[in-house]
């Protein structure tokens, strides 16, 4: 192999090392992120309202697939001021901190 094919077989080869041994740790701080939403929905009474697998309130509506039909990016809207995407909405907006929003959101977008 020539000099400039071997850097580019190396810095791809390298490439492909750090992704692969980077996903573990993606994926460990999706569910970390996930369990501190599961904990936040709980703290924040939540389940008053809304039901996960046939546990909780009927007003709020079913989440228990939302994370299948809503992505995050509208999931994090509609929780942090639910009528700035649907007029109507019944649910107050979100109280409590960004952490704690993206925490939820997380868990919501987990729940497929």
């Amino acid at each position: 192999m020539t000099r400039m094919r071997t850097r580019w077989f190396v810095g791809g080869l390298v490439a492909t090392v750090m992704w692969w041994s980077a996903a573990p740790f993606a994926a460990s701080g999706d569910s970390t992120q996930i369990a501190k939403g599961q904990k936040a929905y709980a703290e924040k009474k939540c389940a008053m309202c809304h039901t996960i697998n046939d546990k909780g309130g009927k007003s709020g509506g079913d989440l228990t697939k939302v994370g299948a039909v809503r992505d995050a990016d509208w999931l994090k809207r509609f929780t942090k001021e639910p009528k700035s995407v649907m007029p109507n909405a019944k649910m107050p907006a979100f109280k409590g901190t960004e952490e704690e929003l993206d925490a939820i959101v997380a868990y919501m977008a987990s729940l497929k």
